[in-house]
């Protein structure tokens, strides 16, 4: 719920998670309210100054990456946080390393630094890593061009028998409804004019 609050982007979450002490007395249980428990909840976890209080971007992404059930979900998480500029990859790290038994550490940090380097999506995470295990060329992500306005691209690869490859991954998530699909026509009928492959 922090995490929603934090960019409110999509729809809202049917169920809003509170993280309270654990010492905390709750008297009159909300439906639709699942109410979290910590032993650990420092004040520098909370943020100073948002209404209504909650946890800080880096503390709900932990406590999401927890509750995540996958790890494309947790991945996806991860790739959203640093995507949507709700964090930085470096301050995502920290909040990780402290974090005490993270399911599914060493993967998730790998995934952070994926996303730094522009890997924002699970799709994209899961590329890369496909990429790096089979010794493919690394290509430039999310580059940024002005065909009709700008546009970023995925993955480019500069040089290619003389022309540009232009890789780009897109999942059901924010590509599936008629105007987003409208769009990566148009951006893919755009680059292959101007002689992207």
């Amino acid at each position: 719920t922090a995490l929603w609050l934090a960019d409110s982007a999509g729809e809202p979450p049917k169920t809003v998670h509170v993280l309270v002490s654990a010492h905390r007395v709750l008297r009159h249980p909300q439906p639709d309210v699942v109410v979290h428990r910590s032993r650990h909840l420092p004040a520098t976890d909370v943020h100073p100054a948002r209404r209504p209080p909650r946890v800080v971007v880096e503390r709900a992404g932990v406590d999401g990456l927890r509750m995540a059930r996958t790890d494309d979900e947790a991945v996806a998480l991860v790739a959203r946080v640093v995507q949507r500029g709700l964090s930085t990859p470096r301050r995502l790290q920290a909040a990780m390393d402290s974090a005490a038994s993270l399911p599914r550490r060493a993967m998730l940090l790998d995934a952070l630094t994926l996303a730094g380097n522009g890997s924002h999506s699970a799709a994209e995470v899961r590329f890369a890593r496909q990429a790096r295990a089979h010794a493919l060329p690394v290509g430039r992500c999310q580059v940024r061009i002005v065909l009709g306005g700008a546009i970023y691209l995925d993955i480019r690869y500069d040089q290619h028998s003389g022309r540009p490859v232009v890789l780009e991954i897109d999942g059901r998530l924010g590509h599936f409804d008629f105007d987003s699909w409208r769009r990566d026509m148009l951006r893919d009928s755009l680059q292959i004019a101007s002689g992207d492959v």
